[in-house]
């Protein structure tokens, strides 16, 4: 599907940009926290090989054809609308709905997590005014732990139930991002803590009920 949409803008009208969405996955676990760009990368998931891979080719593009192509690592994007399968969407519905949210792991990894504005906020930056050939990271300044994020969510459903369950394979222990190029380069600054963020996607859920 990607190589589809490199050929078709390879061979189509000229572009202004072409933004590929990575993830913070394709760090696996960094060498250096908070992670720029220049890390090597170790995904250890198949979706951050996939990312990996993805990357790779667009460079490839950019690099033989000359097609304005840049990449953003997403770290962990949260807010309203989140899919279901993710962590802050089953623990709110899990506390909305009286279900037991499943943890893996002992709670003490971290993420950066990054609210669903700011990643949208730096995408069109960087459409705007992002450098051909290179990858950005969007994180949200927001380091916290699993066992934080769950006593946040308490705070506003006292009834939520944690089981816990085996550290799934695949999943980074830690993730920081670094933003500093893509603040130097388009003006990145991200806006939302998680405590904020998280009490809107909670009002969204509510919303919807």
């Amino acid at each position: 599907m990607l190589q589809r949409a490199l050929e078709a803008a390879r061979h189509g009208a000229a572009l202004r940009k072409f933004v590929f969405v990575s993830s913070s996955s394709v760090y696996g676990d960094a060498e250096a926290l908070p992670t720029s760009e220049d890390q090597i990368l170790r995904p250890v998931s198949p979706y951050g090989a996939t990312k990996a891979l993805g990357e790779h080719l667009c460079y490839l593009y950019y690099r033989n054809y000359g097609l304005p192509i840049l990449m953003l690592r997403y770290f962990s994007v949260y807010g309203p609308r989140q899919r279901p399968d993710m962590a802050f969407h089953r623990a709110v519905e899990a506390g909305l709905h009286g279900r037991d949210f499943v943890l893996y792991g002992d709670g003490v990894q971290t993420r950066d997590f990054t609210f669903v504005e700011d990643a949208v906020e730096g995408t069109i930056r960087a459409a705007e005014d992002g450098h051909p050939g290179q990858a950005y990271n969007i994180g949200g300044g927001s380091r916290i732990s699993m066992n934080d994020v769950l006593q946040l969510v308490r705070r506003e459903l006292p009834n939520l139930v944690v089981r816990r369950e085996a550290t799934q394979q695949g999943d980074a222990r830690d993730t920081a991002a670094d933003v500093s190029l893509a603040h130097s380069h388009f003006g990145y600054e991200p806006s939302w803590d998680v405590e904020r963020g998280l009490l809107e996607q909670m009002k969204w859920h509510r919303a919807r009920q």
